[in-house]
């Protein structure tokens, strides 16, 4: 009767680890990030461009969030602090990822997605926006592609 137990927990130890070893790793190097928003009450909905060098700490356990970070801002106003965020949920399956997100200054609470190869990642968030006098809607797409190592 342990047999088909044992036999059990052995294809459940072998599933966990498949599931474990099927997400995607994303490398540290240097970072080509475009990124664009959409609904803002300031800034430009341009895509922008910037280079990061993005270390391999730095992409901790929540590289998704260590990239959207280093994304170009809608704005060079340096006067408009970058929201502080905090990533939770996150649920990985092969290339997909996804994370529920609350950031304050300004508060905002949202969600993302993410498709990944080592080497590139198409990102998107969407976030509420708190307003005195209501919410708006704002989406923010990235296109991370890995350059290289950094020099």
């Amino acid at each position: 009767m342990a047999l088909p137990r044992t036999r059990s927990l052995v294809w459940l130890a072998i599933a966990v680890q498949a599931s474990a070893s099927a997400q995607v790793p994303v490398k540290p190097g240097k970072w080509e990030l475009t990124g664009a928003f959409q609904g803002l009450p300031f800034g430009g909905s341009d895509e922008r461009v910037r280079t990061a060098c993005i270390s391999e700490s730095a992409l901790g356990s929540i590289p998704e969030k260590a990239l959207m970070d280093a994304a170009p801002q809608p704005t060079d106003d340096v006067s408009k602090p970058r929201p502080k965020c905090e990533y939770s949920n996150v649920r990985r399956d092969g290339a997909q990822s996804s994370w529920m997100l609350a950031c304050e200054g300004p508060t905002m609470s949202g969600s993302g997605k993410a498709t990944a190869t080592p080497e590139q990642l198409t990102l998107s968030e969407s976030f509420d926006l708190k307003m005195p006098f209501g919410s708006r809607s704002i989406q923010h797409t990235v296109r991370a592609r890995r350059l290289g190592d950094c020099s």
